[in-house]
């Protein structure tokens, strides 16, 4: 009998805690808004494969809820020194030998943060696949692969207890490296952050608007399926004002930069399969179309853009 009733509650146990296991998607959607509520400070290691140049960089990173982020890099050598300060949408960068800081925009904590989550939720199948560590943090270990099987496939290390994204780790379909990033160590909710490393002092150099630009900005009327557009900001390519258009299927992204071309105008190549780059100069402006989807589905775009 007592066995019996030991059995009863180990079963009664099991399917209460079954009840209550989060599926791969609620842990996805939980991870993906968690840096509105928690605040960090760490120190993260990246890795990122452009071809056959490979960059690695050491970072550290602070970020107060809900919207602040500092980065600040030590390794490698031409980044050490630079750092990147975001407050909301805004977006400031700071180059050691620059006394200015460029300012940009970026949607990471704008209102469009949730509908990414969903699209991305769309394009990718997700499965939760075990569990892990990172710096020290139980963590639960997804895996989204894209369900059209061509694009990069994605693991993502959750933390247990507050859901932040611990590590990233990009593939291609065959399994080679593409990029990956992760915290060596982590102080979750530390209450010494003060909001004033987050100020931005010192001349700030804005960019006009894309349409301040001395040419026209072309779009492209195609995009693969499950992309769309999620940003439009001016930058500078080569000592060259540059308009830079933003595509994202929620996990992926396609960049297309456009500059005028000048006879020594030299548009980059990249010699391997690991990131696709098509450029192409047309009515007196130099293309340069960027992407992690399959070479057929981006000539499509850059054969649309007009």
């Amino acid at each position: 009998m007592r066995g019996r009733v030991l059995l009863s509650a180990a079963l009664l146990g099991a399917i209460c805690c079954a009840a209550h296991a989060m599926t791969a998607v609620e842990i996805v959607r939980r991870a993906h808004n968690a840096d509105c509520h928690v605040s960090y400070r760490g120190t993260k290691s990246t890795f990122v494969r452009t071809g056959r140049l490979q960059t690695r960089a050491i970072i550290k990173v602070v970020h107060l809820a809900p919207d602040k982020l500092r980065k600040e890099y030590f390794a490698p050598a031409a980044l050490a020194g630079t750092v990147v300060v975001q407050n909301g949408c805004r977006v400031w960068r700071h180059e050691p030998y620059d006394p200015t800081w460029e300012v940009a925009s970026s949607d990471k904590y704008g209102p469009g943060r949730s509908a990414n989550c969903e699209i991305a939720l769309r394009n990718y199948d997700v499965k939760l696949v075990g569990s892990g560590k990172v710096a020290g943090r139980d963590a639960h270990v997804i895996r989204a692969v894209h369900k059209n099987g061509r694009e990069p496939r994605r693991t993502i290390w959750v933390d247990k207890q507050c859901f932040l994204v611990l590590k990233t780790v990009a593939e291609t379909p065959e399994g080679v490296l593409r990029s990956s990033s992760g915290f060596t160590s982590i102080t979750i909710n530390p209450s010494d952050i003060s909001p004033r490393i987050f100020a931005v002092a010192g001349k700030v150099h804005g960019f006009p608007t894309p349409t301040g630009l001395d040419f026209r900005v072309q779009k492209p009327s195609y995009l693969p399926k499950g992309y769309k557009m999620v940003g439009i900001t001016k930058e500078t390519a080569c000592g060259h004002p540059c308009a830079h258009l933003q595509y994202s299927n929620g996990v992926n992204t396609i960049s297309l930069f456009e500059r005028k071309y000048t006879g020594s105008s030299r548009a980059p190549r990249v010699p391997d399969k690991l990131v696709t780059v098509i450029t192409w100069v047309k009515d007196g402006t130099l293309f340069t179309l960027v992407g992690d989807a399959p070479r057929s589905e981006l000539r499509k775009v850059a054969d649309s853009t007009k």
